[in-house]
């Protein structure tokens, strides 16, 4: 599915903003704009599977970020556990 989100995405801001460019999204500036974005997706089922894909895709590449992370961070939490 394409991903739709509306003007403030501060919390997601750098997300957002790779989803967009990557292809995956949409932001909706403003409540009056939300049904025709809605309505030129349905209308274009190629441009629809093409955000559909790109958005699997930037999950498929973020898969295993946790895992990473803690690895990452693991010498310095045994360092803390052994206290």
């Amino acid at each position: 599915a394409a991903l739709l989100w509306g003007p403030d995405m501060s919390n997601f801001a750098e997300m957002s903003a790779e989803l967009e460019h990557i292809g995956a999204g949409l932001r909706i500036p403003r409540p009056d704009d939300l049904g025709p974005a809605v309505l030129s997706l349905l209308n274009d089922p190629t441009r629809c599977a093409a955000m559909a894909q790109a958005g699997r895709g930037y999950i498929e590449a973020a898969r295993g970020a946790l895992s990473r992370v803690m690895d990452d961070l693991a010498p310095y939490l045994d360092r803390v556990i052994l206290r």
